[in-house]
């Protein structure tokens, strides 16, 4: 992976933990999750992606700058997770995010 820039790096706090974020561009917000490699900050299919929306890429728990709450141990709990992390940013945003 290639980060071609930091873009709007913040810090957005779900449940206690506080979550790496990364975010550009403009029109309907857009969560791109990565993989199981991690991310390592803004790429190249980000910025492409941004021409057309608002991307929000997270650094998921135990990635990166993302620590892992000790109750997530299944793919349920990370779920459970991102459904809030996608509803506080909501909040803060007063838009939903596809």
């Amino acid at each position: 992976m290639t980060t071609t820039m930091s873009k709007n790096e913040s810090k957005l706090n779900v449940a206690g933990t506080e979550v790496q974020m990364w975010s550009g561009g403009s029109g309907p917000p857009l969560v791109y999750l990565h993989g199981a490699g991690g991310t390592s900050g803004w790429q190249t299919h980000h910025e492409d992606l941004s021409q057309q929306y608002t991307v929000y890429a997270p650094a998921q728990p135990g990635f990166n700058g993302t620590p892992r709450p000790d109750w997530i141990s299944t793919i349920t709990d990370m779920s459970h997770f991102i459904l809030e992390m996608i509803q506080v940013r909501s909040e803060e945003h007063t838009s939903e995010l596809h």
